[in-house]
């Protein structure tokens, strides 16, 4: 997720931010298609889609030569961007415990 945040607001939990929305959520998908299909079926239509890869992903990930492919999908009734992930390299497993790198948010 990335959350919005407004500089110099702060309280005694926070280190100068104020945490004010949430933009987008970020999944990671076995199956990009079809994951896809099931969004739509909520009423999400695809913005984007491309495939990510660059020292920017690696670093983000802490990993090396990352390559996915991307879907933005977006809903009429909500300002929260969905976008799934689907890993090529490297290829993930099903079970992410104990690999370095980001770790999925379970829905």
């Amino acid at each position: 997720m990335h959350f919005w945040n407004f500089p110099g607001e702060r309280d005694d939990k926070t280190s100068g931010e104020k945490t004010v929305g949430i933009h987008h959520i970020n999944i990671v998908v076995t199956d990009l298609e079809e994951s896809g299909k099931l969004f739509q079926l909520f009423g999400f239509t695809v913005v984007n889609e491309k495939t990510i890869q660059g020292n920017w992903l690696d670093k983000l990930t802490g990993l090396q030569g990352v390559e996915a492919d991307f879907l933005s999908l977006a809903h009429k009734d909500s300002p929260i961007t969905m976008e799934l992930l689907q890993y090529k390299n490297p290829i993930g497993s099903s079970d992410p415990r104990g690999k370095r790198g980001l770790t999925p948010f379970p829905i």
